[in-house]
Formats: structure tokens, sequence, C-alpha cells
């Protein structure tokens, strides 16, 4: 049943309320199968009769249940002063939380000055942010059925550049701040070159994501988001090295800083362990060579291990020329496969 109903829908081109036209008694009974989970994995009671459809059942992370499925992605706003929210950060994240989404996420937050992608990016990292913070929190509980949860990362290479709407990813034509990361290769050729981390540099991010993790505590978010992303590597935080291929993993104090998923294993002190931990992570680079899908799937299973909840799954940025493949991007590299492989004996 199931798996019919997801073979029926996964092209999206066939909606849930199109195949209810077609087939009204599959989707009720799915529907009716899928109530009775989220209502055992929950603890709460759902609707059966009529059931809703499963986007709209609840969903249980540790002590956080969310009203449904519906979930606001992190969206980079630019509109922040020295990584201070205000009121655009309010009506930005609260009008979506009154909307009706079960769980919004804030943007990338950077968990140091020198960890922003531009000027305007959000942070925390000043005793002013956790107020500022706080004031959206407050108003998402007090005005919505919905969940906060927020995204601490560091801009590594990809920093100290213009605001969206000024030239994205280019450099600042002046005020631009050092930059470290895995190594010392720029993300674009014209961008700054950042210094490659050592021992100090990685203890250092450590503290600063430690740090930001106790602020989000304070500011009252019901869930925390790391990045397993391809930004900047770092001891303890659960970030990967920013080159593609893990072709650059380097060894500091024989140390790998190519999947530190340990870090996991420290919850920081003053974060309550009912509060559930997600994991952005990039499943593939759209490179040969570079990590794929089934690379996702094994560091998938080793954060479980070390305490990650849920993983937030998005794709490439470690490669910025590369695109997704296309079909007529797959059928050129059939064609030349065939083109180069030796006949076959008769």
């Amino acid at each position: 049943m199931q798996f019919a109903f997801s073979l029926l829908t996964r092209s999206l081109r066939v909606s849930h309320d199109n195949l209810k036209a077609r087939d009204a008694k599959l989707v009720a009974t799915v529907d009716r199968w899928f109530a009775e989970k989220a209502s055992h994995q929950t603890g709460t009671s759902v609707a059966a009769a009529p059931p809703p459809p499963p986007m709209f059942t609840p969903f249980r992370l540790r002590s956080v249940v969310l009203a449904n499925r519906v979930v606001v992605s992190p969206m980079c706003q630019y509109s922040a002063e020295d990584g201070t929210p205000g009121d655009w950060h309010l009506v930005h994240l609260g009008s979506r939380a009154v909307g009706g989404a079960g769980l919004v996420m804030t943007e990338m937050t950077d968990v140091s000055r020198e960890g922003r992608i531009s000027p305007g990016c959000t942070g925390m990292y000043k005793p002013e942010h956790v107020t500022a913070w706080k004031r959206i929190v407050d108003f998402v509980h007090g005005s919505s059925a919905a969940r906060i949860g927020m995204q601490l990362a560091h801009a590594g290479r990809k920093g100290s550049t213009r605001r969206l709407w000024e030239g994205i990813d280019e450099p600042l034509a002046e005020g631009n701040w050092p930059l470290i990361s895995a190594s010392s290769i720029p993300y674009f050729p014209y961008s700054q070159v950042p210094r490659a981390m050592d021992r100090g540099d990685m203890d250092g991010v450590r503290d600063d994501f430690v740090r930001a993790a106790r602020m989000a505590e304070q500011a009252g978010f019901d869930l925390l988001e790391l990045p397993l992303r391809p930004r900047l590597s770092a001891g303890v935080v659960p970030v990967a090295v920013d080159e593609p291929a893990r072709r650059r993993v380097r060894r500091v104090d024989g140390q790998s800083v190519a999947l530190p998923a340990g870090g996991l294993r420290r919850r920081p002190g003053g974060v309550a362990r009912a509060k559930p931990i997600s994991v952005r992570l990039s499943a593939t680079d759209w490179k040969d060579g570079g990590l794929q899908p089934a690379d996702a799937v094994e560091i998938a299973k080793a954060l479980r291990v070390h305490g990650c909840d849920i993983v937030d799954v998005s794709a490439a940025t470690r490669c910025p020329t590369r695109r997704p493949p296309t079909a007529a991007s797959s059928r050129r590299r059939s064609a030349t496969a065939s083109a180069t492989r030796p006949a076959s004996r008769p």
C-alpha cells in the first residue's frame, strides 16, 4: 500500500488531491494508516474521521512535537546589523509561523563576527543577539502553534562578501575581514584567499559554536541545527571540509578534519537534552569523485550514532561551478561512454 502510494506520487505530477479524485479508497486507507503511525509516534491523538493528509499529521523529535510536517527552510535575509535581527526578521519568521507551518528555521546564523557571509548576516555572538532573537521566539510561541529552530554556522571561505543584491559571492569593496578554512583554496578564483586552519583555530571555532548553542538555549529556541557543510572544518562542531572529493582532507595534530561527527557526542552545557539537534547535510557534489548519495547515507548513519535526531538534506555548493545533472547531460555522458567502449567480440 505504502509502496503503491509512493510510486504514484513521487514524481509530484500526481498530487495527494489528484490521486484522491482518482482512487479515494486508496488515499483514505493510506491517510488512516499514516495518522495511526503519527499518533503512536507523537503520543497525541490524530483525527480519524476523516484523517488528515500525511503532511498535516504531527511529528515528534525528543520533547518537541510539531503540529504538522510543514517546515520553513533557512532563508538568508542579509538585513541584520552586526548580527542583530530586527523588525524585518520578526515579520519574516513570524508571518510564516502564523501562516501555519509546523516548524520555522532561522536563516544561517553565524557563531562569530568573522564567520559571517556578509555584513547583513545574523549572528549569535553578542549578548544583544540573545535579546533580539528572544523577541522573535516569544512572538512565534505566543502567536502560533509553530516551533522555531536556529541554524548555527560559519561561512568559512565563503565569508566577507557583499549582500545578495549587491553582488552575490563578490568580495566586499572595502572592510573585508580575514577568513579561515580547511585549506587556503579560495571559493572562486576572485574570492579572498582564506588562511588554512591550525589546531588553535579549530578549538576557537568549536568554542564559538558551543557559546552560540548556549545562547540559543537562553533565547528559547526549540531545536538546534548544525551544518555538515562544505564551508569550514572544525574539531568538535559537525562540519565538513570545503573541498570536493575529499582530496584535500588534512590532518591536524593527528585528527582528521573530514568528518568530525564525534562532535555530537558532547552536547554543550546548558543545552537541554530534551531538545532535538538537526544536522544539515549536503548529499552530493554533482561531481565525479566527489561526495555521492551513498556516502551521505553512511554519514547519516554515523551522525545518528552520535546523537543526531534528524538530517536536513540539501545538495552541492562544494563545487561552485557544478550544477545538477540534466537529462541532456546524462545523454551526453552515455553517448561518450558508448563511443569509448571497446567493441564486443562476436
